[in-house]
Order: C-alpha cells, then structure tokens, then sequence
C-alpha cells in the first residue's frame, strides 16, 4: 500500500523545509532585507517570519486532513466530508494557521514591491524541491497520484498567495495615496497662511 501524502512526506519534512527556505529567502527581494546573521524573533524579524511561515505552511501539506485554505474559517465538518467536525475543527484550525503564515509571508514579499510571478515563485519552487525530494529516494514509495494530491494543494496555495498578495499591494497603494493626501493638505494650508 502506497502512504498517504503526509506519511510520504513526514519522513521528508527536513530536508524540503531547508531547501525551501532557503528558496524563499535567496529571491532577490527578500535577500536584500536579510542582512542579520543572527536568529530570532527580535535580531531577524524577517527571517524568523519566514522560518514560522515556511514550516507552517508545509506543516498544513502534510497534514493528516485534506482541507483547503479558502475553508480554513468554516470549522462545521460539513467541508470534509466523512471525516466530522472534530477532525474537521483540527484541520481548519491547521489550514487557518497555515494561511496566517502564508499572509505574513505574501505581506512581507508586497512591501518589497517585486512583481507576482518574482515574489511568489517560491510557491512553485516547493514542487520542484518535494519531487527532487522524492526522486532522491530510492525505494520509490510515494505514488504519482499522491504527488498529483500534493501538486493541487500547493496550486492552490498559489492561488489564495495571489489573493493575499494582491490584497497587500492594494493596502500599501492606499496607504501612499493616503500619505500623499495628507502631505498635500499640509502644503496647501502652509502656502494659505
């Protein structure tokens, strides 16, 4: 019997979260802001932020239950079929956590202003790394059709980086309109005086 996508990927979890890490953090945009050496939520808040988020975010792949960000909110058990709402709750709250990672990560490649395709690429970069992952072994346990289930999962985690992304773009725009606004009354009123 071939594993399920979190037992096929349990075992590979360490080396596809360093790999993937350091996918996310070598992208031009993001490296510029990572020049701390040191670790920590205080010496290297960027850093940090992305280490939470990437191992969040592969925490949710490879957990147990199958259920999408966009359902992430709906805790009834009506989303996930024959598994009821107590594995249902667990999952969502899984799913909710990983889509609070992935917004802080899309919030932090907005503020760099890179364009979409080079601030989320890091998302189509896991594929890369779990199928390099797992052509790396050699008993060839992980069925195509596992792989299939976990390609759709990170295509939709693109998908809701994308929502999330163009949301923070919008809110930075708005914000600079806002400034300019504000910056325009006072100069307005200074040359009225």
């Amino acid at each position: 019997m071939k594993p399920t996508v979190s037992e096929a990927l349990k075992g590979m979890r360490e080396p596809i979260l360093k790999s993937w890490r350091e996918a996310i953090i070598s992208q031009p945009a993001t490296s510029q802001l990572m020049p701390c050496v040191s670790t920590g939520r205080f010496a290297d808040p960027v850093g940090h932020t992305v280490d939470e988020g990437a191992a969040g975010i592969l925490d949710w792949l490879c957990g147990v239950a199958e259920v999408p960000l966009a359902d992430a909110v709906d805790t009834s058990g009506a989303a996930y079929g024959t598994a009821g709402a107590a594995n249902g709750v667990a999952a969502a709250n899984m799913a909710s956590v990983a889509n609070a990672h992935l917004a802080d990560i899309c919030r932090i490649k907005a503020v760099q202003g890179a364009s979409a395709s080079q601030a989320l690429g890091f998302i189509f970069q896991l594929k890369e790394i779990i199928h390099y992952e797992v052509e790396k072994r050699s008993d060839r346990t992980v069925a195509t059709d596992t792989l299939y289930q976990l390609d759709r999962r990170i295509d939709q985690l693109m998908l809701s980086a994308i929502d999330m992304y163009s949301e923070q773009r919008e809110r930075i725009t708005q914000i600079r309109i806002d400034e300019m606004r504000r910056l325009s009354g006072h100069i307005s009123r200074g040359c009225q005086r």
